[in-house]
């Protein structure tokens, strides 16, 4: 109902209880001036009522639109940081054609107590890093309530599962687990063994 038409209620509402007191005085007479006094306490009240009712539920429809709102923008500004900035693509790319050799490479080299990258093993590298990053901030997300199941597996469900299930070595979610991420690790389990479909 829109607010035009909650005027109207309380306007015929009004005018209602005018024609009634001015019925219940008619017939009272004068002399019973306290129970008109009475009367209009009430109506009185029970229009109070009624306001309050309304201009709380205005007030939650307002708070919800506004909420959605918020949440759409937020996520459109997500959606675009990871679909839409370059900063994701090259491993992307790697990850959609199984093009992972390289990145193992870096992995295996990471281990070593000094490893010594090229510039541009290190671009990679941070790129990677960067990447893993994005989603353990995505997992960190999930686990807080903030983003929910629903909000990831449209949003970024194919390369959740690419990333969990791309390395038949298991170096790449090797890497993940000890190298700090955590909460990104336990979501890519999930996908591993596909507990994520029943989520």
């Amino acid at each position: 109902m829109s607010s035009r038409s909650y005027v109207v209620i309380v306007i015929l509402l009004l005018v209602a209880i005018l024609v009634v007191g001015s019925y219940v005085h008619w017939k009272l007479g004068g002399e019973r001036l306290n129970d008109w006094g009475n009367f209009l306490a009430g109506a009185g009240a029970f229009i109070l009522a009624f306001a309050a009712i309304w201009t709380g539920r205005q007030a939650l429809q307002e708070y919800k639109a506004r909420r959605v709102n918020e949440e759409t923008r937020w996520l459109t500004e997500l959606f675009q940081h990871f679909y839409e900035d370059k900063r994701y693509h090259a491993i992307r790319q790697r990850i959609d054609y199984e093009d992972l050799s390289g990145l193992l490479a870096l992995i295996e080299k990471d281990k070593q107590e000094k490893p010594q990258f090229e510039p541009e093993e290190r671009d990679l590298f941070d790129k990677f890093t960067d990447y893993l990053n994005f989603f353990e901030y995505i997992a960190h997300l999930r686990e807080k309530n903030i983003l929910n199941r629903e909000q990831i597996r449209v949003m970024f469900d194919y390369y959740l599962e690419r990333m969990a299930t791309v390395d038949k070595s298991g170096k790449l979610l090797e890497y993940v687990k000890t190298n700090g991420f955590e909460t990104l690790y336990k979501l890519l389990e999930d996908y591993r063994k596909g507990r994520v479909a029943q989520a």
